[in-house]
């Protein structure tokens, strides 16, 4: 069985991405992970956080009683990390070409840029727009139905179901694996996750790929440190995907294979079988 750990990045543009291997690559990762936390006395990484500009949000999230990192520092610590999920998660080019892996796991990344959030968002008001007065959903597919449109609508939802799918046909399927999934916690969005999973495990093809969804309030990167690297992930792999000339994304998204991004323009439907 493989776990995928997924977590969003982004503000105007969106994306949602992670990582994904096996339980016993997951749990060789965590003590690692935690070691390179603890020589730079950090307690939790959160990229967003971490490349914040100075004075306008940034924040290492460094123990009590140690100050600001320097450059190099900073540069240390990504590259430790970077170095810890491809020797636990990800695959090595060289590993790989000489064939013989005993495991296997790797990358994620939906991304839609500023452009088709906003038509998302656009979308999500006109439908709103037009529900009021109307007759609320009463039985069980009614609300299920109204659930799927908003899925379509919603920015976030729209790449939490593409990364998904990416998961089950780049890296499970292949395998004939199966998949735990795990989703950060969403509090404006979480009725959304169990829709978009539901949708991509009624898939057909797909249907004996999803073992089951894990996701809400518990699901907190400060928790769980495989959220951690989810958000590593998604950050860096966003900004090396949008911005070329973004030298440390495109340095850390090298680091990271084998890797599936996608950049959608937000356009298509859903991929999925609703009965």
């Amino acid at each position: 069985m493989l776990k995928l750990y997924l977590d969003d990045s982004g503000k105007h543009e969106q994306s949602v991405g992670g990582c994904i291997a096996d339980a016993k690559s997951w749990e060789a990762y965590e003590s690692a992970w935690q070691s390179v936390l603890d020589a730079f006395h950090v307690e939790w990484f959160h990229a967003v956080d971490f490349e914040a500009p100075v004075g306008r949000g940034r924040d290492e999230h460094l123990r009590t009683g140690y100050s600001a990192m320097t450059h190099t520092k900073r540069d240390n610590l990504r590259s430790a990390l970077a170095d810890v999920l491809q020797a636990h998660i990800g695959i090595p080019i060289a590993e790989a070409m000489k064939g013989g892996l005993s495991r296997w796991g790797g990358y994620i990344c939906s991304i839609i840029p500023r452009g088709a959030v906003r038509m998302k968002k656009d979308m999500k008001q006109r439908d709103r727009e037009g529900q009021h007065g109307r007759r609320q959903p009463t039985s069980r597919r009614e609300r299920f139905r109204e659930d799927v449109i908003s899925l379509s609508q919603d920015h976030y939802g729209h790449c939490l179901q593409r990364a998904l799918y990416l998961a089950a046909t780049e890296f499970a399927l292949p395998l004939g694996e199966t998949i735990l999934s795990f989703v950060a916690d969403q509090p404006k969005r979480n009725g959304l996750v169990p829709t978009a999973y539901e949708i991509a495990a009624q898939t057909p093809k797909l249907r004996a790929t999803f073992a089951g969804l894990a996701h809400g309030e518990p699901m907190n990167p400060r928790r769980v440190i495989e959220l951690q690297a989810a958000d590593f992930a998604a950050y860096y792999l966003t900004k090396a995907k949008r911005d070329p000339s973004r030298s440390i994304a495109q340095d850390i998204s090298n680091k990271l294979q084998p890797q599936r991004v996608e950049l959608s323009d937000g356009l298509y439907g859903m991929q999925g079988y609703v009965e």
